[in-house]
């Protein structure tokens, strides 16, 4: 195997096997991974140049404390982005804390996704207020 360059495959297969029967392991009840955390799941396991794109991206970068040197590794070599994507894996599904976050990073993202919901709830209620008074006075058309 060693001889055939098999063995280099072998060892990215036994780390990325290694994260599913753990959580496999944990059984259906005990953290239930969220819907981002599959999709996160499905393009570190399946799409490289998708997870590429998305360490690359400036939401990335903002969250996690990564120097651009390091960025620029991932962007190039393929087994440091296939490693790195086991590492995200083991972070966003076990609560692994090897790749730093910026300081102040998390907050910031909950109080923009906490404004982006509610930005959601005043459009829908619009909406919901437009088809009510549609539905008593007509088409204010």
């Amino acid at each position: 195997r060693r001889e055939q360059g098999v063995d280099v495959y072998d060892d990215r297969n036994r780390e990325w096997r290694d994260i599913v029967i753990r959580k496999r392991s944990s059984g259906p009840g005990v953290g239930k991974p969220s819907a981002r955390s599959l999709q996160l799941f499905g393009m570190c396991s399946y799409d490289v140049d998708g997870f590429r794109e998305f360490v690359s991206s400036r939401g990335f970068r903002d969250l996690f404390d990564l120097d651009e040197a390091a960025v620029e590794d991932l962007r190039s070599d393929e087994d440091a982005l296939l490693a790195f994507a086991f590492r995200f894996l083991k972070q966003v599904l076990f609560g692994e804390g090897t790749i730093p976050l910026r300081s102040g990073a998390r907050e910031r993202r909950v109080a923009q996704r906490r404004e982006t919901w509610r930005e959601r709830r005043e459009a829908e209620t619009r909406r919901w207020r437009d088809s009510v008074e549609e539905a008593r006075y007509g088409d204010p058309e």
